[in-house]
């Protein structure tokens, strides 16, 4: 195994992130309840990238921002390496803990200090945990440690060590934000739809750096975004979010290939196909997404969902492996696969996938 292989996983060692029935909710400041994630579970295996991917105000930032420690839990538990960050220790224990678990944000502008030098910004992590806790080679200097981390994202030190943020475009800074998280020597990276707010050409640059970075470093990574055709790229495992719950989770072929939630479907027949000979896909997303602040009851895809029936609307799906892997919240899931063009368990409604 060479150095930048991942420690194999076992039976006894947890995940570098396991979350358990986590509930978020704020108060939106007149009298009302947001309920932003409601009772969800997910594991990122060790080595993997895991997306997810949703509408906005669907709870996935949300997560991002718990794991982190920005946004405090309601209820549940977030085990980053085994230790329950909702009860986060204090002390030396506890900062090696949010050492370990570094975040991208989408903003790669505003999520830089803008009075501070580039070379002060990425050296900030090892200048608190240490240099040799954020695995820099033996004899480096901060400022050599600073300098690899930003020629590892393709920015030259030299030019932007005593630059500011203002001085480099959206593209560069999102790449100095990742050295930024880099430099803490992570081995979670949260990466918070880190290319939303770039060009098309930056977006590849930025997604390919981040590739590279993880399989030279042995990362892992939970990667949200609403783009699925960039969540495919670059993800293993996806799991989709609607209003803060998981309706669907799949390995990243296997859920594009067949879809089974009519979220998911809807959302699939939204990309783009280069066939105009293509028919549509006959299970839309349709109307807007209601309001965290008063959910409907049942499933919480009922009000838009074309295939829902009364049960819909008063019983909470639970989420349930259909397939080994896939695991799906729905009463009535749709089989766009093979020769099965029809919903499983609901009146007949066609759902044309060819």
């Amino acid at each position: 195994m060479t150095e930048t292989e991942p420690a194999p996983a076992t039976a006894l060692t947890p995940p570098p992130l396991r979350i358990r029935d986590l509930t978020v909710r704020f108060n939106d400041g007149r009298g009302r309840v947001v309920h932003a994630v409601n009772g969800v579970d997910l594991d990122v295996p060790a080595g993997t990238t895991v997306g997810v991917v949703g509408e906005s105000g669907c709870g996935k930032s949300t997560i991002a921002k718990t794991v982190v420690g920005l946004v405090e839990a309601t209820s549940g538990a977030v085990e980053v390496f085994g230790d329950d960050i909702t009860r986060a220790r204090g002390g030396k224990a506890g900062r090696a803990v949010r050492r370990r678990c570094q975040m991208v944000f989408q903003d790669p502008i505003s999520s830089l200090n803008p009075r501070r030098r580039v070379g002060d910004i990425v050296a900030e992590g090892p200048r608190i945990h240490g240099l040799s806790a954020c695995g820099a080679r033996e004899g480096d200097s901060l400022e050599d440690h600073v300098d690899r981390m930003l020629r590892a994202v393709g920015i030259d030190p030299e030019v932007a060590r005593d630059r500011r943020p203002s001085e480099f475009s959206g593209g560069q800074c999102q790449r100095i934000s990742i050295a930024r998280a880099l430099a803490a020597g992570p081995e979670l990276l949260i990466c918070d739809e880190p290319v939303s707010a770039l060009d098309v050409s930056v977006q590849a640059q930025v997604l390919n750096i981040l590739a590279d970075l993880r399989e030279e470093l042995g990362l892992t990574m939970l990667f949200i975004a609403h783009d699925l055709a960039v969540v495919k790229n670059v993800s293993d495992r996806v799991v989709v979010m609607h209003l803060g719950t998981i309706c669907e989770e799949a390995d990243s072929d296997d859920l594009f290939a067949r879809p089974r939630h009519p979220y998911t479907v809807g959302l699939m027949a939204a990309i783009p196909r280069p066939d105009p000979d293509a028919l549509p896909i006959d299970v839309p997303v349709i109307g807007e997404v209601p309001s965290p602040a008063d959910p409907p009851p049942g499933c919480t895809y009922h009000p838009r969902c074309p295939l829902a029936t009364e049960r819909c609307r008063t019983e909470v799906p639970a989420l349930r492996e259909l397939m080994p892997g896939h695991r799906v919240a729905c009463h009535h899931p749709v089989d766009v696969g093979a020769g099965s063009p029809t919903p499983l368990g609901a009146p007949s409604v066609p759902v044309n996938a060819h």
